[in-house]
């Protein structure tokens, strides 16, 4: 904004040319789609008190533009963004800070000058979005995204990745994918960490109460439990805390009998198998592994370690 203007005292609205303009600061993230940094819109008014009634619906339509730029999106990846614009902007703020301290020309600036510098308007903005979330969503859901924005929640798969390549090359790649699915559910469980040990143990209750085998379940805690463990030393989660994974309890089963232990397949039950595993075209593996269990009887560890040059010459 160019400097024949003048603060009115109130946020957003300043003098020019003898009349009242509102005045917003383009969002750092959405300034690709202004032609400048800032928007300005006369008010048509001397007056402060019928300037500040119409500059509330002004700023309210320029949010909402705002809104419809950034597109909808969740909750968590809304958090995820506006960390990044703090972030961001803390390190634009701490440059143009230093450069000031810099010149040293023992003059203060005055209220228009550090309105220049634009410092903080990510801030004013998330203010903004959180009070929107607050009366949309309740004031709970606007609480744990401003956690996830000041770093206290930590998005659930913010370093999956990072712990998948630390174990490539130790790990065969079936198992990382395995690894990596129930990382997922836990994600989809529960989008943010920490967690309690008694978050875990109602989950684990949800589990079987749905019917899942026992081992299923130990193998998905198992899982969690790695992953988990890698945020605490790698410093992503407290590092003196506890893993809420460690030493999980599990509700004891009575002795299947054994007309339940096994059941035989029958035969259209192979052919739905074999024809549902021929179709998965992601895993080009898995159809021919059932085949060679179904002839052969041998178990999956024995199949899986096979080469076509181990196969039996006549």
């Amino acid at each position: 904004m160019s400097k024949d203007r003048e603060f009115s005292g109130k946020r957003g609205i300043y003098w020019k040319s003898n009349t009242l303009y509102a005045r917003q600061v383009v969002p750092a993230d959405l300034r690709e789609h202004f032609e400048k940094g800032e928007l300005l819109k006369s008010l048509q008014t001397k007056d402060l008190k019928v300037a500040e009634y119409r500059a509330a619906q002004i700023f309210h339509e320029w949010k909402t533009q705002f809104d419809k730029l950034r597109g909808s999106s969740s909750a968590l990846s809304e958090a995820q963004r506006w960390k990044q614009v703090l972030l961001n902007e803390q390190r634009k703020d701490n440059a143009v800070l230093a450069a000031l301290i810099a010149e040293d020309d023992n003059r203060p600036l005055t209220s228009i000058e550090v309105d220049d510098l634009n410092l903080g308007t990510g801030r004013l903005g998330l203010e903004d979005y959180l009070e929107g979330v607050a009366q949309e969503l309740g004031p709970k859901e606007a609480a744990a995204i401003a956690k996830v924005i000041t770093g206290k929640s930590l998005p659930t798969l913010e370093h999956k990745q990072e712990w998948i390549d630390s174990m490539a090359g130790r790990v065969i790649p079936r198992t990382l994918m395995q690894l990596e699915s129930k990382v997922d559910k836990l994600a989809e469980k529960f989008p943010v960490l920490p967690l309690k040990k008694t978050d875990v143990a109602r989950w684990i209750v949800e589990l079987e109460t749905e019917g899942r085998a026992e081992a299923t379940i130990k193998g998905l805690i198992g899982g969690c439990r790695s992953y988990y463990d890698y945020l605490m030393r790698m410093g992503h989660l407290n590092p003196e805390g506890v893993n809420p994974f460690e030493r999980p309890k599990f509700t004891k089963k009575k002795k299947a009998s054994k007309k339940d232990i096994r059941q035989a397949w029958e035969v259209e039950d192979i052919v739905k198998l074999t024809t549902a595993s021929y179709a998965k075209t992601d895993d080009a593996n898995l159809h021919h592994l059932i085949l060679l269990g179904a002839f052969t009887g041998a178990r999956i560890e024995e199949l899986a370690p096979l080469k076509v040059e181990k196969k039996k010459k006549k």
